[in-house]
């Protein structure tokens, strides 16, 4: 691959440090690689494939097919289908798109919970079971080291 990339910045006619600069990583970076010091990274390949859409990855990771690729991708094919559709026909109006917020909620609560059920009926006898323990006494200790006591009884 670094053979490659040499291969690449050269057809371009760029110094390393205009190859650097244009696909915006430090000069140390394309030195360290042409050097064989360091491997290019996933993130230095994205950004020479960002600054040169045309680079066939194939070609750079492999040595497989020309240097630059000059038909479109599967993905790109499909991407301008899509949108072609998109032009092509109208959105078809979504009955759940047309209903407001609450008419939502109460079918969604319906099914969840039934008919004859409401939510806070389970909650309120959970939390509040029925006790004869009272608060005694609250202490607050504050970030100084002191602290106050309250009596709720007194």
């Amino acid at each position: 691959m670094l053979d490659r990339i040499k291969r690449f910045i050269e057809t371009q006619n760029m110094s390393a440090s205009a190859f650097a600069n244009a696909i915006g990583v430090q000069r140390s970076s394309v030195s360290h690689i042409l050097s064989g010091r360091n491997k290019p990274s996933l993130d230095f390949i994205l950004r020479l494939k960002n600054y040169y859409p045309d680079l066939n990855l194939d070609w750079l990771l492999f040595g497989k097919g020309p240097i630059l690729s000059t038909k479109k991708t599967d993905v790109e094919n499909s991407i301008s289908e899509i949108d072609n559709d998109k032009k092509t026909f109208p959105a078809q109006k979504n009955e759940s798109r047309d209903k407001d917020l609450f008419t939502k909620y109460a079918e969604f609560k319906e099914e969840i919970l039934g008919e004859n059920k409401t939510i806070g009926d389970d909650i309120q006898d959970e939390v509040l079971p029925q006790s004869a323990k009272r608060i005694k006494k609250i202490v607050l200790f504050f970030e100084d080291n002191s602290f106050e006591e309250y009596n709720p009884g007194k």
